[in-house]
């Protein structure tokens, strides 16, 4: 399955906490190595619920990307 990742052509955005223990940070960042183009973004300090710990950052982040994109 992770062969496919090469696959993906849409701009994709992987946000990660530094302080996740469920899914630790160099999961993230080779999911996002192998996903051409993509962006990642670690989030200092945050764990598996970044998206709710740091939810300002976050939302600003995903906001950027779609405007981007």
């Amino acid at each position: 399955m992770v062969d496919r990742l090469v696959e993906i052509s849409l701009p994709t955005l992987v946000i990660c906490g530094t302080d996740d223990r469920v899914l630790p940070v160099e999961n993230s960042r080779y999911l996002a190595s192998r996903i051409p183009g993509a962006r990642f973004v670690e989030i200092e300090g945050a764990g598996h619920g970044v998206n709710i710990e740091a939810a300002r950052r976050v939302n600003a982040l995903i906001r950027e990307h779609v405007h981007r994109n």
